[in-house]
């Protein structure tokens, strides 16, 4: 009897595609991956990137740490419960933190985790962007924005009392401002004149 086994050989192979497919975005990705134990937070995978990103010795090195050592700043336990129950009802977590590489470097990375299962276990998988170069480009724009926004309040204050200095010149100054109408032959003077008690914006005839 032949048993026709074509569809079993397909699914093998679809498999196999499958795993291979996996394999090769978790170990080819540019970003760094941890495969964490949903409930005793202990490393159980990592790819090279991750390896390479924490300037680990090795891979084993690097399993064998616990997550807050690799963060500028732990995680305090009421932080903890509330990445736990975000992860529980939305089935991910994302922020932005300060991470710390195995030689005490620190670097920023956009941490996304995403609780998934895989046979059976919850596994929370955990990947890490290395965003230091646009975080310090984002501390060197708002430095400059700061430092602008410094000097315009400065030189608004600087105009606001070279202003008034001037309107203080003019009024101690009693300056007059004088006209003559070629038709007419009359002489008109603007403002106060040594003590004249004229009106302030208001022309007056001489002649």
């Amino acid at each position: 009897t032949v048993v026709d086994i074509t569809e079993l050989k397909q699914a093998e192979l679809e498999l196999r595609r499958s795993r291979d497919l996996r394999e090769a975005i978790f170990n080819e990705s540019t970003d760094a991956i941890f495969l964490v134990d949903a409930i005793t937070l202990r490393f159980l995978d990592c790819n090279p990137r991750a390896v390479e990103l924490f300037a680990a010795d090795s891979r084993e090195h690097l399993l064998s740490l616990e997550i807050n050592q690799l963060q500028k700043e732990a995680f305090t336990l009421d932080e903890l419960e509330a990445i736990q129950g975000e992860l529980n009802h939305q089935g991910i977590w994302k922020e932005e933190i300060e991470h710390v590489t195995c030689q005490g470097q620190p670097f920023w990375g956009d941490l996304a985790i995403k609780r998934i299962n895989l046979a059976g276990q919850t596994i929370d998988l955990a990947r890490i962007t290395d965003i230091t170069t646009r975080k310090q480009a984002e501390a060197v724009l708002e430095n400059y924005n700061h430092t602008l926004e410094r000097q315009i309040e400065e030189r608004t204050l600087a105009l606001q009392q070279s202003n008034e200095q001037f309107r203080m010149a003019l009024e101690a100054a009693r300056m007059v401002c004088w006209e003559r109408d070629l038709t007419t032959g009359e002489t008109r003077a603007f403002g106060r004149h040594h003590g004249n008690d004229w009106v302030p914006e208001e022309w007056h005839v001489l002649t």
